[in-house]
């Protein structure tokens, strides 16, 4: 009986495991069939191709604020600033680079003024006469309108924060550029 008992335990947590590793496959294939008219195409690392709709993950993205800086962070517990973009972007099922000097190095640069929702933003470090990468946010605003950033802010510790980009002297100066890793659909 004790047996029977184990071999039955056995058989149900293989079963779940097996759900488990179901469930999110079937989830990510329901929301690619769903008519989405904000849909943009992800070319990942792997070269596969799926859907997103950028507004819910901008949306997303700002539910995140207020969640504060921590060196390093990359859960809900506090992010730095590549470890963010990293999060959410990972949410869709694409993999980045965990450093922002990495970020550069990526997608296809565009212009400031081309920049939209889900566009990489990169800074330079805390020296605004060195140009090395050492800060990235996402880009939530459209062509045409004032370029706002989601970003992990180290000063003061201030964390999740949404920056406008003409506002903010700090970031105009140590601006490197802009990467698109999101193609619209057309």
């Amino acid at each position: 009986m004790k047996k029977a008992s184990t071999v039955l335990a056995a058989i149900l947590f293989i079963a779940v495991i097996c759900v488990a590793m179901i469930a999110p496959t079937s989830a990510a294939f329901a929301e690619e069939q769903r008519p989405n008219e904000l849909a943009y195409t992800v070319s990942g690392p792997d070269t596969s191709e799926f859907s997103i709709n950028m507004d819910s993950l901008i949306s997303y993205a700002k539910t995140l604020v207020g969640i504060p800086y921590k060196y390093g962070g990359q859960t809900l517990a506090g992010f730095d600033c590549s470890g963010f973009v990293n999060y959410i972007f990972k949410k869709v099922g694409l993999a980045l680079p965990r450093s922002s000097s990495e970020m550069g190095n990526i997608g296809k640069e565009v212009s400031l003024a081309e920049s939209r929702k889900g566009d990489i933003i990169l800074f330079g470090g805390s020296d605004p006469k060195s140009r090395p990468i050492g800060h990235a946010g996402i880009i939530v605003s459209n062509p045409g309108e004032p370029v706002k950033f989601i970003h992990s802010q180290t000063s003061n510790h201030k964390g999740i924060v949404v920056s406008v980009l003409d506002g903010y002297d700090y970031f105009v100066k140590r601006f490197v550029k802009v990467v698109r890793i999101v193609e619209k659909e057309d």
